[in-house]
């Protein structure tokens, strides 16, 4: 019987996805179109896969692509929406600023404060006896932020939010990505990605 090995030799591979963006609505699909090129002396199978977030499903066609030196082969990804990406909620410490941003912070909110008790004191005695209620309530406010701040920063240990996060846009729609990989000889290479914006 006759045994025939399959080879991969040096040198590896390149690709990308086309196009790079769309928009799809939830319920749609559309499809794109994916390269492999073999680069240096490359030549073997590279074997395809698509990463997406929970709102949405890929699929390659085929999951495989035979690569001959100097070739270059195609596939066909398919991307689905099937729900509304949830927004992923922002991360206020990091918004805020932690460790040695958090004086600046703290120094910020100070002249804000500042300025505007001084305006208040420009526009008469009424205005600054209104101010002292106000002011009052801005600094237990002020602490309050400042402590929730901490404490939600306490830890170091904050996760990171999944694959079905989404990015909030301003026209209402929902934007997320989809990724490929190549995969030969124990080698990995990201071949490209698809931002999906989902209205």
């Amino acid at each position: 019987m006759e045994k025939r090995l399959a080879t991969v030799t040096s040198g590896s591979f390149t690709g990308s996805v086309s196009p790079t963006n769309a928009t799809i609505s939830v319920g749609g699909s559309q499809n794109f179109t994916v390269q492999v090129n073999s680069s240096g002396s490359f030549q073997g199978q590279v074997n395809l896969a698509c990463n997406a977030a929970s709102a949405l499903t890929c699929q390659l066609t085929p999951n495989q692509v035979a690569l001959a030196i100097g070739g270059s082969a195609t596939a066909s990804l398919n991307i689905s929406v099937t729900t509304k990406p949830a927004i992923a909620p922002l991360n206020w410490p990091e918004v805020l600023g932690t460790g040695h941003q958090r004086p600046r912070l703290i120094l910020f909110l100070f002249v804000v404060l500042l300025a505007i008790w001084i305006r208040k004191t420009r526009q008469g005695p009424n205005s600054v006896a209104r101010m002292k209620s106000a002011w009052s309530y801005q600094a237990v406010f002020l602490a309050l932020a400042l402590l929730a701040l901490e404490i939600s920063s306490c830890g170091g240990g904050a996760g990171t939010i999944g694959g079905g996060g989404g990015t909030g846009v301003g026209g209402g729609g929902t934007i997320t990505s989809v990724s490929v990989q190549g995969t030969a000889g124990g080698t990995t290479v990201t071949l490209g990605s698809v931002t999906v914006t989902v209205p």
